[in-house]
């Protein structure tokens, strides 16, 4: 279904904000400024009448041109209440003329946090409401989240409510903790990882209530605080004052659903936070993202055991007893995780006929039977839902962007779905995922929109690894042949996700011919995504991909690649006896048992080239001569071919190693084999006249004792270490931009630069190095 945005070109023709809106405004806001809350009509001494100092500030502009103008929001909702925020003249200003602070996040926060507090105000004449209240307040807001996450999953009210207010469920043990200021807690999908991160925000809230010298106690939803978590809460002061400069226990929530680099800079401004204000926490929760949270400070969420796993079906379905026995061995293993061991208990309540065999299956089960004979009704909507919710960080949507006002309570009823005050949202970031993963399956969603938006693949991470765990095979080749093509470092990570979270479905892989035909397919989408980097890390040649040798016996697949003579198809069927280990006309071959699912051939590829791409790092088989490091390179070689110890530091006569090269078509340097034509050109560029070739880095400039460093005073080593590391990160970056482009969006290091190095040496005797200088860098 095509949403149904306000192109910005349109902006000109809207309407002025009417005055039924203006009341709302007003009253909603209290006659107060939402920042400074100023009361906004004012009358001087001896004036006849009041001044209005109060000014109606559009979140998004109104047109293009304006502050946040070129956002792209629902049609007809730039001049709605929900757009309108009430400042005074100075804040107006401050707001218009910052856009980069005030964000269209924080303002959106800014509102709803006033206009929240004025009621609560009023609730109760005019006096402000006590701290305790308000901190009760936060309680039972954390108790109605949990409440509405298992009722998404189809539990009803009543056990949903025990669930809630069963304190032990969900809670991680103090004593696993790490004991720093933050703590990243990590966990797959359905993990109960949000629900750990509600049960420490509940024992902190209570700390608070008990004591007012305890941490003040702050809950937020990750996306609420990319604008920067000081601005965040700032927008979060309660009625008992703002919370800068107090000690504050934090709780954010879904810090993954953010993308990797918006992620990081929260957990940036969670430590500077938590070192700012002593005696301040702060406790994150994710899925697991590259480079996360230091060691220190990650805690992997704790699985289920068997046993716990089958009482919580138990008491979900409301019988004795509940066994795993009987299940898939995928299954058994997501039932560890609280939301799908309790997904099983719904499925499997008296009745139910449901026998999924992969997480995917189980998912898709349960919001099956949540939306019953209404699927054609409703699965349109909820996709569309579910696309402009992760185009906006998995935030609600207006109810008119996904379904006319008499169709609402249908969608209701599934109690997927959520409404609050005209918005609607997924309780669950899972289900607006899963259904994100239908519109690409039936194609209501074009990936090749999704592709063209680099920035923001993130978001469509976990609906494409949905996507490919339960799509058909020929949907998926389709999904992962642009992916690999185009993304390949991404579709490594949709592939791991699919095959390790999602799938486990039975499937086959069909006749030797098929299943070779699937492995051809991948491997070649694979090779054009990865550029010159296949050349070094496959199988290809100049031709191309060689022949691929295959058997299929006994549930085990056995691949090899042929390098021999022998014409040979594209794919052709090995022999019962062959032997992989005494074959000289074969690349190591691959014998195991294919995962299941659709993406079988995709995750059998990937671990090959993955493999290749180790092996090429480790053995240091990058091209140096060309990059930053050739002097070294040159300098290495040369030592080799006229066998001098890697310690030499005297300037070397290369008229020595050329007569040594006369006739030799390449020469060998620890595991690089270098042509002798690309060495001698090399040797031209990096010798003086006289055929003298130079160390590439700063000698010793004292007598030596026979180590690495000796002879090296303090400042010589400082000379050598900042030109070597330079160096390095020049190399670095040469071959991301290189050799490595296709993969550099998801080189942690890559995505960071350009960086600086910071550093020092420490010249203290360190034993357990020889004595060696102990140099720490830092990007």
């Amino acid at each position: 279904m095509a949403p149904s945005f306000d192109p910005a070109s349109t902006a000109e023709g809207q309407m002025a904000i009417t005055d039924l809106t203006r009341k709302l405004i007003w009253g909603a806001a209290g006659n107060l400024c939402a920042i400074c809350r100023c009361p906004l009509t004012q009358r001087a001494a001896g004036a006849a009448r009041q001044t209005v100092m109060g000014e109606e500030c559009h979140i998004v502009a109104q047109k293009p041109g304006g502050a946040r103008g070129q956002k792209v929001i629902p049609r007809g909702t730039r001049d709605a209440p929900e757009n309108i925020i009430l400042l005074c003249r100075n804040d107006h200003r401050l707001v218009d003329d910052q856009p980069q602070v005030y964000t269209i996040d924080y303002l959106r926060e800014l509102k709803r946090t006033h206009e929240e507090w004025v009621s609560s105000r009023l609730s109760d004449g005019t006096r402000p409401v006590d701290r305790r209240s308000f901190l009760q307040r936060g309680l039972d807001h954390s108790r109605a989240r949990c409440i509405e996450r298992w009722q998404a999953l189809g539990i009803d009210h009543e056990l949903a409510a025990s669930l809630a207010d069963d304190l032990e469920l969900g809670r991680v043990s103090v004593d696993l903790l790490p004991k720093g200021p933050v703590v990243v807690l990590v966990g797959d999908v359905g993990s109960g990882k949000s629900l750990a991160g509600e049960r420490w925000y509940q024992s902190a809230v209570r700390l608070s209530i008990e004591s007012e010298n305890a941490p003040e106690a702050v809950w937020f939803r990750a996306r609420d605080v990319v604008g920067g978590l000081d601005v965040a809460l700032q927008a979060r002061q309660n009625s008992f004052g703002p919370l800068e400069h107090r000690a504050l226990s934090v709780a954010i929530d879904g810090l993954d659903e953010l993308g990797p680099a918006a992620a990081a800079e929260v957990l940036g401004d969670a430590r500077r936070l938590a070192n700012a204000a002593p005696g301040s926490r702060v406790f994150v929760t994710t899925r697991l993202l590259p480079n996360i949270g230091n060691a220190d400070e990650r805690l992997t969420m704790p699985q289920l055991d068997p046993s716990e796993a089958e009482a919580l079906m138990a008491r979900v379905s409301g019988r004795d007893h509940a066994t795993l026995y009987g299940w898939s061995a995928a299954v058994r293993e997501a039932a560890r995780r609280p939301l799908f061991a309790i997904a099983l208990a719904e499925l499997t309540k008296p009745n139910g006929t449901s026998r999924p065999s992969s997480p995917g299956d189980v998912i898709d089960a349960l919001v099956r039977r949540a939306i019953g004979a209404s699927w054609t009704d409703l699965r349109i909507p909820l996709i569309a839902l579910a696309t402009h919710s992760l185009f906006c960080g998995g935030g609600p949507v207006r109810v008119g962007e996904v379904v006319p006002a008499h169709r609402l309570q249908q969608l209701l009823g599934t109690r997927l779905v959520v409404e609050d005050q005209g918005f609607l949202r997924f309780p669950l970031i899972l289900f607006a995922q899963w259904f994100a993963a239908q519109g690409l399956l039936s194609q209501d969603i074009d990936i090749r929109d999704v592709l063209a938006d680099p920035p923001g693949l993130e978001v469509w991470r976990y609906p494409l690894a949905v996507a490919v765990a339960s799509g058909s095979s020929d949907r998926v080749a389709e999904l992962m042949d642009l992916l690999a093509r185009q993304a390949p470092s991404f579709a490594s990570l949709v592939v791991t996700e699919a095959t390790r979270q999602y799938g486990g479905g039975s499937s086959s892989v069909g006749t030797w011919r098929q299943a070779g035909d699937e492995i051809r397919l991948a491997e070649e989408s694979w090779l054009v995504g990865l550029g010159s980097l296949a050349a070094h890390v496959t199988p290809a040649t100049a031709s191309g991909l060689p022949s691929l040798g295959i058997r299929v016996a006994a549930g085990w697949l056995t691949t090899t690649w042929y390098r021999g003579t022998d014409p040979k198809p594209d794919v052709f069927e090995l022999d019962d006896d062959f032997a992989a280990f005494t074959s000289t006309d074969h690349f190591p071959s691959v014998s195991a048992e294919p995962i299941d699912g659709p993406a079988w051939a995709w995750r059998w590829t990937h671990r090959e080239v993955g493999a290749g791409i180790e092996a090429f790092i480790k053995e240091r088989r990058l091209p140096m001569l060309g990059s930053p490091l050739e002097a070294e390179a040159v300098w290495f070689l040369s030592l080799d071919a006229l066998g001098l110890g890697s310690l030499w530091s005297e300037p070397v006569d290369v008229r020595r190693l050329i007569d040594r090269l006369a006739g030799v078509d390449a020469v060998q340097a620890g595991l690089r084999i270098v042509p002798v034509e690309g060495l001698a050109t090399c040797l031209d560029r990096h010798t003086n006249e006289q055929g003298i070739l130079n160390p590439p880095w700063p000698v010793p400039d004292g007598p030596g004792n026979g180590s690495v460093w000796g002879g090296f005073s303090a400042e010589r080593t400082r000379q050598r270490a900042e030109q070597i590391y330079t160096a390095a990160l020049d190399a670095y970056s040469y071959f991301s931009e290189s050799l490595f482009l296709p993969l550099s969006p998801r080189l942690h290091t890559a995505a960071m630069l350009p960086a600086v190095a910071r550093g020092h040496i420490s010249f203290l005797p360190a034993t357990e190095l020889g004595g060696a200088p102990l140099i720490t860098l830092c990007l």
